[in-house]
């Protein structure tokens, strides 16, 4: 498992992360609402919830690729994850989150809840190979403060 440490300096206003999460293989079960999302929804955490693991994300995807149902490569992937798809979600308060549009599809934003401190991607997109997504929550901190945001990824 490899994890990746950065440290944030948060200012008073709303810290907003957009992850590219690979997708594990982990077997943990992952519960949906069918319902529209409202805002962050339950994807929306505070500073004073430090330690904590962040089970509620807003899930774009899945994001083939490549448009061929076949291995697309190493060099492939690599572009395609260095590639920043989407340039901002506009995120209002009590309204839907709009969909994103990436390769000219548009992708819903789908709140998914882990049962876990894994949020299970795999299971989430069916299985599904050489896809990706984007994960979307709201970190709310009152003053400026230093955070450490840990992520981890095991793609088998």
């Amino acid at each position: 498992m490899i994890f990746f440490r950065k440290f944030y300096r948060l200012k008073p206003a709303i810290l907003r992360l957009f992850f590219l999460l690979a997708i594990s293989q982990n077997a943990v079960f992952a519960q949906t609402k069918d319902v529209e999302t409202q805002g962050y929804d339950k994807a929306s955490y505070t500073t004073e919830e430090a330690g904590a693991f962040m089970k509620n994300w807003l899930i774009a995807g899945p994001v083939a690729v490549s448009r061929d149902t076949v291995d697309p490569g190493d060099a492939h992937q690599e572009k395609v994850f260095k590639t920043d798809s989407i340039s901002g979600v506009l995120v209002t308060a009590g309204k839907p989150v709009p969909p994103v549009l990436i390769n000219e599809k548009s992708f819903q934003w789908q709140l998914i809840n882990g049962q876990t401190d894994i949020v299970d991607l795999d299971s989430f997109y069916d299985h599904r190979d050489f896809v990706y997504g984007y994960a979307l929550a709201e970190i709310k901190t009152i003053t400026a403060k230093n955070v450490i945001l840990a992520l981890g990824s095991d793609d088998g």
